[in-house]
């Protein structure tokens, strides 16, 4: 495949102020179709990306599928969803990239993954941190064995997402299917994962409403398979930009990363150090790239998927369990 025809499922702010600019900047990308529900969000998107303008626009998945004919599609719609359009993709023989999360259930997730594997295309989850510099940084810290063996790790994630979602899908649990937790907060939880490369033995959560049909706030506290133990937090009822506080600490030393994401931009700093031998030069970072980026390649050249659909399942099934931890009020072991 020399080119790549690329459809575009949900016009949103996510598709349109980010994924589809990075694919306008790809030569070897050609966008052959818009699809969403509110043609509203198709003519915004055309705005902000002129070379939009004679693009054909449908008002539902099932018709750019049939009739733009692509190889490949970027879905960010509602996550209730997310199933069903990844699955009408693969039967439409289309490779997939999707919005986090992957799905709503780790039922749906590995209906997924099994289609995946049928049909043989590729499925990539858009978890950003895992391609910033920074982020990756931290993942070969750790797992290189710099910090020695890992035994706590605190983790803050705090945004205003109550205020912004407020008259939004994502406050409405049918088609959200969770609150902050899932949203956003799905971010923490994937980075957990590709940071430490550990397996959740127990865990035991609580979360606060706020008056809400859905989570704002969680506190949940891990214990992993090895030993090591963590605190997460995801506040949804704080200030409009998303802000995290990651604390790694191992038997050798400790490191930190702040970072916060907004319309603005982005910013992280990273601070390492080993016990008794001071601060470490955290300054060679490792290159960035982009899950568009990724995606295109591994179409193209058969890269390595970096977020691929297991760290979707992953985050489903930790979710599901913080959630059982909340609703029954009980310590939750993972199998």
């Amino acid at each position: 495949m020399g080119s790549i025809r690329m459809g575009i499922i949900g016009c949103g702010n996510f598709m349109s102020m980010g994924h589809i600019g990075n694919l306008l900047a790809m030569p070897e990308v050609e966008i052959v179709g818009l699809a969403d529900t509110e043609i509203g969000s198709i003519e915004r998107t055309k705005e902000r990306y002129p070379e939009l303008e004679d693009i054909a626009v449908y008002s539902d998945h099932d018709s750019l599928l049939r009739q733009a004919n692509p190889d490949a599609v970027e879905i960010a719609t509602p996550h209730s969803f997310h199933a069903r359009h990844i699955l009408d993709a693969f039967d439409a023989g289309c490779h997939v990239l999707v919005e986090k999360p992957l799905v709503i259930s780790s039922v749906e997730a590995e209906a997924v993954l099994a289609k995946r594997d049928a049909v043989g295309k590729v499925l990539l989850v858009s978890y950003q941190r895992r391609y910033t510099p920074q982020f990756r940084y931290v993942r070969e810290a750790v797992q290189g064995g710099s910090l020695g063996e890992l035994q706590f790790v605190a983790a803050v994630l705090s945004q205003g997402w109550l205020e912004f979602t407020g008259s939004s899908w994502r406050q409405n649990p049918e088609i959200s299917g969770g609150g902050m937790l899932l949203d956003t907060g799905s971010h923490l939880l994937d980075f957990l994962f590709y940071s430490t490369g550990l397996e959740v033995e127990r865990l035991k959560a609580y979360s606060r409403n706020l008056g809400t049909r859905v989570d704002i706030n969680s506190s949940v506290a891990i214990e992993f398979k090895n030993g090591c133990l963590a605190s997460l937090s995801v506040v949804g009822h704080a200030s409009r930009s998303v802000v995290e506080d990651l604390d790694f600490f191992g038997s050798k030393g400790s490191l930190s990363l702040e970072s916060s994401w907004s319309s603005k931009g982005s910013n992280a700093r990273i601070r390492q150090e080993i016990y008794g031998e001071g601060d470490v030069d955290t300054s060679n970072l490792p290159e960035e790239s982009t899950p568009d980026a990724n995606f295109v390649d591994a179409i193209l050249g058969g890269a390595e998927v970096v977020s691929p659909g297991e760290a979707g399942l992953s985050v489903v099934r930790l979710t599901e369990a913080i959630h059982r931890s909340i609703e029954e009020g009980v310590e939750v072991e993972l199998a």
